[in-house]
Formats: structure tokens, sequence, C-alpha cells
């Protein structure tokens, strides 16, 4: 049986569009504080994130995503920016090698995170929600 493929093209978007990229002119002290924050919980050993994704990501993903985001953010705001998008990460890449329990296991500890509950299961994504939350919360310009 022969197989056939098809490729496409995407259209130069940056071209076409009308609007300006801006870029967070507090990015780089933004994301290297975002970055050593998720850094001092050593999440690549105690979580088993793929080590070269995990550099990338610290290194320019999250944090540059979101000074693009909100280009005109206060530095508070894009820290919290950053530092939620980096645990999304983390929690996303937990998640992709767990199996269902595991799965509800890392849910049920972010959400008691969130709750502010007295549950505590002393597991990395667990503390790094905890410290999160509260700077989540005095903001709601996100």
């Amino acid at each position: 049986m022969a197989t056939t493929s098809h490729t496409f093209t995407l259209p130069d978007l940056r071209s076409i569009c009308l609007w300006r990229t801006s870029l967070n002119p507090q990015h780089e002290a933004v994301a290297a504080e975002s970055s050593a924050w998720v850094l001092s919980y050593d999440v690549q050993a105690k979580l088993g994130v793929n080590q070269k994704l995990y550099e990338f990501f610290i290194s320019r993903g999250g944090n540059l995503l979101c000074a693009y985001i909100y280009p005109f953010a206060a530095p508070e705001i894009l820290r919290i920016a950053c530092d939620f998008v980096n645990l999304l990460f983390l929690v996303d890449e937990v998640s992709d090698v767990q199996n269902g329990e595991g799965v509800r296991q890392t849910e049920q500890s972010i959400l008691c995170a969130l709750k502010n509950e007295t549950y505590d299961d002393n597991a990395t994504l667990y503390k790094m929600t905890k410290e999160y939350a509260p700077s989540s919360l005095r903001s709601t310009a996100i």
C-alpha cells in the first residue's frame, strides 16, 4: 500500500500582521527571578522532568512568552504570570508520565494548596503551588 504525504505551508503571519510586537522591558530581570524560584525547588531531580525540555523552557520558553503576552505589565504582574506558566509547565510534564492515580494525587495536592487547606503531602508541586498562590491572589490584573 502506497503512502502519501501531504504538506502545507503556513503564511508568514508576522509580515501580514498590522500590529508590532512588544516585549516587556522588565522581562530579563523578572525571568531570572522566576527561573531562580523554580530552580530553588530542584524540580528536575525531584520530578524527573526531561532535562533538555526543562532547560529550554526555564531559560526561554515560558518567561519569554509571558513577556510578549504582557508587554506593559508591571514587574510584579509579569512575575506572577511567569511563575504561573512555569508551574503549569511542570504540572504538564509530571502528569505526562503519571498513571491515572498519580494524576489524581497531583490534582488533589494542587487543589488543596490553592484552597489553603491544612492538607500537606510534602510534594514539590504542592509546595510550589502553596508558595505561588498568595502572590497570585494579591493581584487580579491577570
